[in-house]
């Protein structure tokens, strides 16, 4: 019985972690602005928004702190 309150608890996390992405999803599409996702080090991470609209390719600041790929004006001290 317990296994089966397991499997079933799981099934609800997985539903609601699926309806959360989705609502996410939504909400970063109907954005006009490019939004960066960065990780609890300051890398990006990711990014959502047109491809058109970015000064750089991903691949230049995929993966990199803040501070290495913006130049010092725009960099926090």
């Amino acid at each position: 019985m317990a296994s089966k309150d397991a499997a079933n608890k799981a099934k609800q996390y997985e539903l609601s972690l699926k309806q959360a992405e989705s609502r996410l999803q939504s909400i970063l599409s109907s954005m006009a602005d490019l939004v960066f996702v960065l990780d609890d080090e300051g890398r990006f991470v990711s990014y959502h928004g047109a491809p058109q609209d970015l000064y750089i390719n991903p691949e230049v600041f995929i993966g990199k702190k803040y501070s290495d790929v913006m130049p010092a004006p725009w960099t926090p001290a």
